[in-house]
């Protein structure tokens, strides 16, 4: 593992207090690499798995490439999530939201993407259909992850 990436691996920022939302980290649902690419990817889960939070933060080599794969990935949204529009979100750089269901109608999927320096986030929230997180829930998760990035990024 590339020591920026054994740095970085301890700012996935949104496990944690929130009982009545996503609680916990489960055990072995963390990896280094996704997909190949530099970054971290963590699941989060409630105590009834009945809620969860997907967290994949990629590190690239500048912010230009991060604006890069978060276009690509917005242009490409539907294959997580349909039935929503992606809309503006306040979360870090180029802040994108997205709520729907996932393609075969199992679940309600929320995907929130944004850029931090030369990372890219996709934070992605699923619930059971018809009871989507919250998208203040969305928001507050979104600004922490991003605080997290943005205070432990080097240079």
């Amino acid at each position: 593992m590339q020591p920026l990436i054994k740095h970085y691996a301890g700012h996935l920022g949104v496990g944690g207090r929130r009982r009545d939302h996503v609680a916990e980290q489960r055990s072995g649902t963390s990896t280094t690499s996704p997909g190949g690419a530099d970054g971290v990817t963590a699941l989060f889960v409630n105590q009834d798995d009945t809620r969860a939070i997907g967290d994949t933060i990629l590190i690239l080599p500048d912010s230009a490439a991060a604006t890069t794969t978060l276009n690509t990935t917005v242009s490409s949204i539907g294959t997580i999530v349909t039935g929503g529009s992606p809309q503006p979100s306040p979360v870090g750089t180029g802040g994108t939201v997205v709520s729907g269901t996932s393609p075969d109608g199992s679940k309600a999927v929320t995907v929130l993407l944004f850029t931090e320096g030369s990372a890219v986030v996709k934070l992605e929230f699923d619930s059971a259909p018809g009871d989507a997180m919250p998208p203040q829930l969305v928001t507050d998760v979104g600004n922490k992850q991003e605080i997290a990035i943005r205070t432990g990024l080097p240079g």
